[in-house]
């Protein structure tokens, strides 16, 4: 996502991955209610890289991203 600063790139970013709850109103991901959305649910949809992570080894973006898209090694991690 890119834009000027002060338009809430950052705030929408943390409402998707509910990291804060929104004020008022509701947020819906995929035709669903975001509030009604597990962690789980919600990061079938929604992945994020920080800027500012200080990886211990040395990946590439493009492999940093592939780990986030891996399936868990079993049910019960979820």
């Amino acid at each position: 996502m890119i834009g000027p600063n002060s338009v809430g790139k950052t705030t929408l970013i943390r409402l998707l991955t509910k990291v804060v709850a929104p004020e008022g109103g509701a947020i819906r991901l995929a035709g669903r209610p975001l509030a009604g959305m597990t962690q789980r649910e919600v990061a079938r949809f929604v992945a994020v890289v920080p800027q500012d992570l200080a990886p211990a080894f040395p990946f590439t973006v493009e492999e940093m991203v592939l780990m986030g898209t891996a399936p868990p090694a079993s049910p019960c991690c979820w």
